[in-house]
């Protein structure tokens, strides 16, 4: 068995030579930041349609209000201690 040792001394460490990204990649990360903007859209109006499907006693059993439900999947609900869930609330 034959062991390689190396001398580090005399390695010198090669400064990383920084680009601006090509246009193609700019492109592709715009197209990507638009496809999850849509596909989060979808599911957003896919739960919107199945919570209005609910009647108004299963909405009111978890805390929601039929007109709330737009306000709700787009930015959450407010949990606060002691808090029913009532968005007029303050």
């Amino acid at each position: 068995m034959s062991t390689m040792t190396f001398d580090t001394a005399s390695i010198r460490s090669v400064p990383a030579i920084r680009r601006r990204p090509s246009l193609g990649l700019k492109i592709l990360a715009g197209l990507s930041v638009v496809g999850s903007a849509l596909a989060r859209e979808l599911r957003i109006r896919k739960a919107a349609w199945q919570l209005e499907e609910m009647p108004d006693h299963m909405l009111s059993d978890i805390g929601l209000a039929r007109g709330d439900i737009d306000y709700a999947l787009r930015n959450g609900r407010p949990w606060r201690d002691g808090d029913s869930g009532g968005y007029g609330q303050g």
